[in-house]
């Protein structure tokens, strides 16, 4: 079976767990190796490389699932995403992918309550 091919995906807005970042992304052999800003200034080989071009595009590295329903209940069950988990992700978008209407408050409480207080984005 012959090798994974080297891939540098450069320039997106990466977006993981905990933040979002103007950078690059690289893969070898199927595997994220690297993740910074500008990986081939700082001596990533060229060679071999396929390079993808993510300028104005999110790059989400292992596939992070931004669907959510959160606190929805259906079916006699409820979602796990409560209101803090739910939105994380989705405050590392650009707008409009943030969107408070996903939610359902429960009558009497508010937003700060559920811990949720700010975000601040890395460049």
């Amino acid at each position: 079976m012959a090798a994974s091919p080297r891939l540098l995906i450069r320039g997106g807005r990466v977006v993981n767990e905990d933040r979002s970042q103007l950078a690059d992304v690289l893969v070898e052999d199927g595997v994220v190796r690297a993740v910074g800003p500008d990986l081939l200034a700082a001596g990533t080989s060229a060679e071999g490389l396929r390079i993808i071009d993510a300028t104005g595009k999110l790059v989400m590295p292992g596939g992070i699932d931004t669907h959510t329903h959160m606190q929805f209940p259906f079916m006699g069950s409820q979602a796990i995403d409560d209101f803090y988990q739910g939105t994380k992700v989705l405050t590392l978008l650009p707008p409009p992918s943030f969107r408070p209407n996903l939610i359902l408050f429960v009558q009497g409480t508010d937003i700060a309550s559920s811990g949720f207080l700010s975000y601040e984005e890395e460049e």
